[in-house]
């Protein structure tokens, strides 16, 4: 094996040292919460093909397939038949085609042969070396899964390998930081049955379900989320030291920057973005509005950059709903919200130059009422844009959240303070379905709406959109 990449396949001296020794499940070892994505039972792995595993850096996209070739071991796929390789090491496409030729010749040949291509992204024009694989037939009864942490990118070049991906009907893998439910059921300090009936149950049932006791502690592993986002590195820091080190706020916000100086991007464009994004959090923009503001001559620039931010999964950007298609209205503002609290509270500290995040950054934003409902907002926005199309709607008022659900909208505001007028929804009259989520402990109604705690909105996001649960 070429030696740049044995550490990285210690299975194929033991399954014991590959556990003990390999660098991210060594690390995993070092942890009280330790997560296993539902991901690694999901995955059709008798089916050959080329498969897409996308997601933000650091977000444990390298762990996870580490912890899948420790699955397929455990399955009883012999370690010669798999290959793992690093592309932080990788020169160039042909480099990486020779690596994958030669290594490919060890794999025992009358099986599925497994291959993982790590962080595939650094190597310009990798799509030529899949290409010549798949047109040479040398991926023939071969699961090869690339992972990378622009997603745009990587689907965009996937498309010009037609008919090369295999016949499984899901090959496109997105990896997330935790869903709240997630979190909670990491965190086990509630019965998973209590969070199963809430996740599933009726709105009828919903409201008999709510346990005094069990629903204030819900909402402390909701202000626990609040400060750490669904980001395992800090969500394992804050339950060991009861702080999250400043060096794992700048992990995150240090690929970001560097991930942009790599596209040959300007760090002062960044930055000036990024401050007008935390400036105008929650609210409507457009990209002339934004550049006014800033020192970038052209709108496009500014675009450009929120696209690429995009699709590295560190913002979303949520567009206006046209009522009439049920489509985006291109016309009309639109909102940009971090996918995640900790991407957030990270970017913060960075255009801040704190150099004590958790005290200077986070706390004081789970104290300050417009930011922590800004956060919150952006907590619920994400988790219905993971798993359907997601818009806001403006009319004479403005409603936080609507998707599409059987041809209808299903419009979702957030209130995170402590009083909720009227006045306040008068948008939301339109709509008789809406649902509002509140501080509430208790499912009520306001104006005649359903209004839910809304941690147990988070958990009952699948039930709403009819789809089935991650």
């Amino acid at each position: 094996m070429d030696p740049r990449f044995s550490s990285h396949n210690l299975f194929r001296e033991s399954e014991t040292d590959f556990v003990q020794n390999d660098p991210q499940l060594r690390e995993l070892r070092r942890l009280s919460l330790v997560y296993k994505s539902p991901l690694l039972e999901k995955i059709a792995t008798t089916a050959p093909g080329i498969y897409t595993l996308t997601g933000g850096r650091q977000v444990g996209k390298t762990t996870f397939i580490k912890q899948f070739i420790h699955t397929l071991i455990k399955n009883r796929v012999a370690p010669e038949q798999i290959l793992f390789i690093s592309c932080e090491l990788i020169s160039d496409y042909r480099d990486l085609l020779a690596v994958v030729e030669t290594e490919l010749g060890s794999l025992e040949s009358d099986k599925t042969k497994y291959i993982f291509i790590d962080e595939i992204t650094y190597v310009a024009q990798w799509h030529r070396t899949l290409k010549h694989l798949a047109d040479t037939g040398e991926l023939e009864n071969t699961f090869v899964m690339i992972s990378g942490s622009d997603s745009t990118i990587i689907k965009d070049v996937v498309k010009q390998l037609p008919g090369r991906r295999g016949r499984s009907p899901i090959i496109d893998y997105q990896y997330y930081p935790l869903t709240f439910k997630r979190y909670v059921a990491l965190r086990d300090k509630l019965p998973n049955v209590w969070i199963d009936d809430i996740s599933t149950c009726s709105f009828v049932t919903l409201h008999d379900l709510l346990d005094q006791k069990k629903t204030e502690k819900l909402f402390e592993e909701f202000i626990s989320y609040r400060k750490t986002g669904g980001y395992l590195t800090a969500v394992n820091e804050l339950e060991r030291d009861g702080v999250i080190d400043y060096s794992t706020f700048r992990t995150y916000f240090d690929w970001i920057r560097g991930d942009f100086l790599k596209r040959n991007k300007s760090e002062t464009y960044l930055r000036e973005i990024i401050h007008a994004i935390i400036r105008r959090y929650g609210s409507q923009i457009t990209w002339n509005n934004l550049a006014a503001d800033l020192s970038i001559d052209h709108p496009a620039t500014v675009a450009d950059y929120i696209q690429i931010l995009g699709s590295m999964d560190v913002v979303i950007i949520l567009p206006a709903l046209r009522e009439d298609t049920f489509t985006a209205a291109p016309k009309k503002a639109k909102k940009v919200y971090f996918s995640d609290p900790f991407i957030h509270y990270a970017l913060v500290a960075w255009i801040s130059g704190s150099m004590d995040p958790y005290n200077e950054v986070v706390l004081p934003a789970m104290k300050n009422p417009d930011v922590a409902s800004h956060v919150v907002e952006a907590i619920a926005v994400n988790h219905f844009h993971r798993i359907t199309p997601t818009f806001y709607i403006k009319g004479k008022g403005e409603i936080d959240v609507a998707t599409i659900i059987d041809k209808n909208i299903q419009p979702v505001e957030i209130k995170w303070r402590s009083q909720i007028r009227k006045s306040d929804l008068k948008e939301m009259k339109r709509f008789p379905q809406g649902i509002i989520a509140s501080k509430s402990k208790y499912v009520t109604t306001i104006a005649n709406r359903r209004n839910l705690p809304l941690p147990v909105l988070l958990l009952r996001v699948h039930k709403m959109c009819k789809v089935e649960a991650d």
